[in-house]
């Protein structure tokens, strides 16, 4: 039996793979490492407000609709 990780924001993983948006590219946008991302996703570290703007902006999303 695996063990699945689920991420702490599936509204925001889910709205990413309908913009065809990866860790890598969303990495880049922000400056920030590809684990980095993944760590954030995954709610072991914090989200800074300018990384959440600018997520917002991209996917076109206010704050409820990928993180509530």
């Amino acid at each position: 039996m695996a063990i699945v990780k689920e991420s702490k924001y599936p509204k925001l993983v889910s709205v990413m793979r309908e913009n065809k948006i990866t860790y890598v590219k969303l990495a880049n946008i922000l400056g920030i490492q590809p684990y980095s991302v993944y760590r954030k996703v995954k709610g072991r570290t914090d989200w800074t407000i300018s990384e959440v703007e600018t997520l917002c902006e991209l996917l076109n999303k206010n704050y409820y609709e990928l993180f509530k």
